[in-house]
């Protein structure tokens, strides 16, 4: 399985933090609880990057409130890290496939003259 980065949890509270502050640049909390019906302590931990939803539903109304640029905004970093790793380790594989190709090219061709 691959490895995200190690501050995903992070990453994520502060994405969601921007992602709420530039949508509601006043009484941010207030707002966000009256949008997504979560307490303004939720609301509040969100806005201020100390907390991220963990309930399902809270996810599926801020996706429904929110849309697409909350999507984008908060998760598709994650995949694009993803692919960023995986392209890594798949370049990596195929620089050692080509050292064993060419490896067994020399080998064929130490063969070859030996006979």
């Amino acid at each position: 399985m691959e490895k995200f980065r190690n501050d995903t949890g992070d990453d994520l509270k502060r994405r969601l933090s921007d992602f709420l502050l530039h949508r509601y640049p006043m009484n941010a909390a207030k707002l966000v609880a009256s949008d997504i019906r979560v307490s303004p302590d939720t609301a509040y931990k969100w806005v201020d990057g100390t907390a991220f939803p963990t309930r399902p539903d809270h996810l599926a109304r801020m996706t429904a409130v929110y849309g697409r640029a909350f999507l984008d905004a908060v998760f598709v970093p994650i995949v694009q890290d993803h692919i960023t790793l995986r392209e890594a380790r798949l370049e990596a594989q195929k620089r050692q496939i080509e050292r064993d190709l060419q490896a067994l090219d020399e080998d064929r061709r130490a063969l070859s003259s030996r006979t």
